[in-house]
């Protein structure tokens, strides 16, 4: 599904990071829909200025979970996903950023 990257947060948690997809992309990815397909060609390659991450603690802020990736560029969204039944965090998130390359450099 795309390049994975492992980092470590400040806090010692093991991560994993990767450029978030569209549901569209994801689909083309699992050999979905023929007509779909030829509008994403080289979708393996997109470019993105947002990534899901995966792993989180369960403590972790949104403003720690920010003040971590802001070392590979400006940090335009934070997202930590949360159980709605139970408000508890899901143990992922997105960050989004200003640029493309800020990914790149994340996920290098």
């Amino acid at each position: 599904m795309g390049e994975v990257e492992k980092c470590q947060l400040l806090i010692g948690q093991r991560v994993e990071a990767k450029r978030a997809l569209s549901r569209e992309e994801r689909q083309v990815l699992k050999g979905g829909n023929s007509n779909t397909s030829r509008n994403f060609r080289g979708v393996g390659n997109t470019r993105t200025k947002k990534i899901f991450v995966g792993g989180l603690p369960p403590t972790l802020s949104e403003e720690g979970f920010c003040h971590y990736f802001e070392a590979y560029g400006t940090v335009t969204d934070v997202v930590i996903m949360y159980n709605q039944q139970t408000n508890r965090p899901r143990g992922f998130g997105f960050i989004s950023f200003d640029s493309e390359n800020a990914v790149d450099r994340v996920l290098h």
